[in-house]
């Protein structure tokens, strides 16, 4: 076992992936001292507002090369941790991609981004602001499927439960400790969700998001802070390319396929919390996510409630 050190990389709430041989390091921030929910001044954070891009040398952690991307944009849409940053497909030209959905907290703000950003290779990632994205904006896991069968090429990035802007399913103790909580003026607009959504991108250049029928089971706030372990095995028999999307192409009418695992992340007792800084736990809970090309029923996302009593 080989490890080192190196401060550039000392990096929480970013994500850690490859592309085109290249390590990216995107978003997160640096954080030194004592966590806790709220308050406190015994610990330091600085977002790093950067993808950082690096390789090493073949057999060892040794850095060959280091760079990083930045954003000049007031906004600074790079402000961003604990997001959705996913290995997927640009539909428009089929080539392997990075892509950021979600993440929080904008500067001085309780909230969370809702436009993507896609990385293409080691400069200049795209950011789209006119693109707005209403569920799952904290880490969750996603499901990336990419119709290489339709005219209109697609990729679908469904997400589970979570953290986010909007909500749709709320059973009725869930409704009441929301409304007490929204009441009291402890509603930070960012609530935990039981819904299951989907984020489509044509390679046309349209946006579309749905919100499943169903929610997960027993309306269950899970989700939060897990990454979607995939079904790499998938890759080796045509029914996902090689960065392990699934392929619309690569299934059978019907057929059901084993697309990966759900493990762990957080769970939570309600949206918002019946007492503050209490109500949520790690969840041992494990499921095995099964794909069909099959239709099922979906929701325009135009239907779901925004969670910030505060804003339109």
């Amino acid at each position: 076992m080989e490890y080192g050190e190196d401060d550039r990389f000392a990096v929480t709430g970013g994500e850690l992936t490859m592309l085109n041989g290249r390590f990216f390091l995107v978003f997160g921030q640096r954080f030194d001292g004592q966590y806790r929910g709220f308050g406190g001044t015994d610990f330091t954070q600085k977002y790093t507002e950067e993808v950082r891009v690096f390789t090493l040398k073949p057999g060892s952690l040794n850095i060959l090369s280091y760079g990083a991307s930045t954003s000049s944009d007031p906004d600074r849409p790079f402000h961003r941790r604990d997001g959705n940053v996913i290995e997927d497909v640009d539909p428009g030209t089929g080539q392997e991609r990075i892509t950021a959905l979600g993440g929080v907290f904008p500067p001085g703000i309780i909230g969370g981004y809702d436009y993507p950003i896609y990385i293409n290779g080691p400069q200049n990632p795209v950011v789209k602001k006119e693109i707005h994205q209403k569920f799952s904006q904290y880490e969750c896991p996603v499901i990336s499927i990419y119709d290489d069968e339709a005219s209109n090429k697609s990729i679908y990035s469904t997400m589970y439960g979570g953290i986010g802007l909007y909500y749709y399913s709320q059973d009725s103790t869930q409704k009441a400790i929301y409304n007490l909580a929204t009441g009291q003026g402890r509603n930070d607009g960012i609530p935990f969700v039981a819904d299951i959504s989907t984020f489509i991108e044509g390679a046309d250049g349209t946006y579309s998001e749905y919100i499943n029928a169903k929610p997960i089971e027993n309306n269950r706030l899970l989700g939060a802070s897990i990454t979607f372990i995939g079904n790499r095995a998938l890759i080796n028999n045509g029914k996902a390319t090689a960065n392990g999307v699934l392929k619309l192409s690569g299934l059978a009418a019907g057929e059901k396929v084993l697309a990966g695992y759900i493990l762990g992340g957080i769970e939570a007792a309600a949206p918002l919390p019946e007492t503050p800084n209490k109500g949520t736990w790690a969840s041992n809970s494990l499921f095995a996510v099964y794909v069909t090309k099959t239709p099922s029923g979906a929701i325009p996302s135009s239907f779901a409630i925004k969670a910030d009593p505060n804003t339109q």
